[in-house]
């Protein structure tokens, strides 16, 4: 497995990973797939802001990517973004996740952010633990946040200080 900045080139790949899990799990709060214009517009607009996005990749296949965002769009939160990790169905359960948050959250310090937030559903309990791992501490609990798959999710948000 090997990590790398994402290029321009990466983005179908992000975009099949990014568009499986609307339809299949609670990752995320989206309901219809995204375009792929939608999807380089995203790309365009995190690399111009200085925010990195990591793939990670095996022999020519994108196995996961991760990325930061901004966490509000007001200057004064600048320093703190939130975060975003995907890994593929088949590349689940080999550490794809865990090396990209990793290579995430340096990637983070060496951009100059103070704080990561992660906003995950309750029943994401690979994500929690994913987060846990790297000491992201809980800071609030929303309950009945977003509905998906015909059920309410609570949501917590998670911040690592860097």
């Amino acid at each position: 497995m090997h990590l790398r900045a994402a290029t321009r080139d990466d983005v179908p790949a992000i975009l099949d990973i990014y568009n499986e899990a609307i339809l299949n799990s609670i990752g995320t709060a989206d309901y219809d797939p995204v375009s792929l214009s939608a999807r380089l517009s995203w790309y365009d607009g995190l690399v111009e802001g200085g925010y990195p996005i990591l793939v990670c990749e095996e022999m020519g296949e994108c196995l996961g990517y991760a990325a930061l965002a901004p966490w509000v769009r007001r200057t004064g939160y600048r320093p703190t973004a939130e975060n975003a990790v995907y890994v593929a169905p088949s590349a689940r359960g080999r550490g794809v996740g865990h090396r990209l948050l990793e290579a995430l959250i340096e990637a983070g310090r060496d951009a100059g952010f103070r704080s990561i937030i992660a906003r995950i559903a309750t029943d994401n309990e690979a994500s929690l633990r994913l987060h846990r791992q790297f000491a992201f501490a809980e800071v609030g609990h929303l309950p009945q946040v977003f509905v998906k798959f015909d059920r309410w999710y609570d949501v917590v948000l998670l911040q690592l200080l860097l």
